[in-house]
């Protein structure tokens, strides 16, 4: 298990507002009701990469793209938009949604499945400012993504702090 976890949302967090403007070829054929673009915002990608390798840290998903598209497609399309293969963890790459169940419930349910981590050991990134009431362990731990730019410096910048790391490179916040 890694010492370090981020959390991941996809939708208006590497999927934004800004990146779907952007974006001019859509998947509609895989998911029938659903318009997925191909491509993600590479730049919160990037970003994302960065972080795990600074901070030795590696992505667990926890959008609900799982619940609806699968884990297979949503780890293929992350990874055909840059994500590194080395950034997730091996066989718990993504949380897993009980029926009727929400997102904290998953995480919840992922963090106490992979016990050894404390909430200082775990960022969630997530564009949902109403997924942990407040006195909740991982409200504190939660980085804020707005959804019509998604992850940006600032976040990163979070990211990385929440995390322990440090990027001289990236600047001060």
């Amino acid at each position: 298990m890694p010492a370090k976890v981020i959390l991941l949302d996809i939708d208006d967090c590497v999927s934004c507002d800004r990146s779907i403007l952007a974006c001019r070829a859509f998947d509609d054929r895989s998911l029938p009701g659903y318009r997925i673009p191909q491509t993600a915002d590479r730049v919160a990608i990037d970003l994302l990469n960065r972080a795990c390798s600074i901070c030795d840290a590696r992505i667990v998903v926890s959008s609900s793209w799982i619940d609806v598209a699968g884990p297979a497609y949503t780890l293929d399309w992350l990874g055909r938009n840059g994500l590194e293969s080395a950034h997730l963890i091996a066989n718990a790459a993504c949380v897993n949604y009980r029926p009727h169940g929400g997102k904290r419930e998953a995480i919840e349910d992922w963090l106490k499945q992979n016990s050894g981590l404390a909430p200082d050991r775990v960022v969630v990134v997530d564009d949902d400012a109403e997924l942990f009431p407040a006195g909740h362990p991982l409200a504190e731990r939660q980085v804020i993504i707005d959804g019509q730019d998604g992850i940006l410096l600032r976040h990163y910048r979070d990211i990385v702090a929440k995390l322990g790391g440090i990027d001289r490179e990236a600047g001060k916040s």
